[in-house]
C-alpha cells in the first residue's frame, strides 16, 4: 500500500502566508453548515486565525508532505498559558 508521508514540525513565523489560507479554506468548508456565509467571513482573522503567540511559544505545528514540504497541508497548535 502506498500513500502520501508527511512531516510534522513546528510552526515558523515564515510559515504564516501559508496557513492564512488553509486555515481559511478549512473553516468554509468545515462550518458552513453551522454558520451563515457572513458569520464566516466575519470570523475569519479574528475567531478562526493564526494564534501568533502559539507560533512564538513553539508550540504550533506544521503537516506537509515529504515530497513537497512547502505544501502544507495541516496545522494546530495548543497554548500552556492560562487563558479567561
Amino acid at each position: 500500500m502506498s500513500g502520501l508521508q508527511f512531516s510534522i514540525r513546528t510552526a515558523t513565523a515564515a510559515d504564516i502566508p501559508l496557513l492564512e489560507p488553509l486555515i481559511e479554506q478549512s473553516v468554509r468548508q468545515l462550518q458552513q453548515t453551522d454558520y451563515s456565509s457572513s458569520q464566516i467571513d466575519s470570523s475569519i482573522g479574528s475567531i478562526f486565525g493564526i494564534d501568533r503567540q502559539l507560533i512564538s511559544d513553539g508550540t504550533y505545528f506544521v503537516a506537509a508532505p515529504i515530497d513537497d514540504p512547502s505544501q502544507v497541508v495541516a496545522c494546530g497548535g495548543w497554548s500552556f498559558r492560562r487563558t479567561l
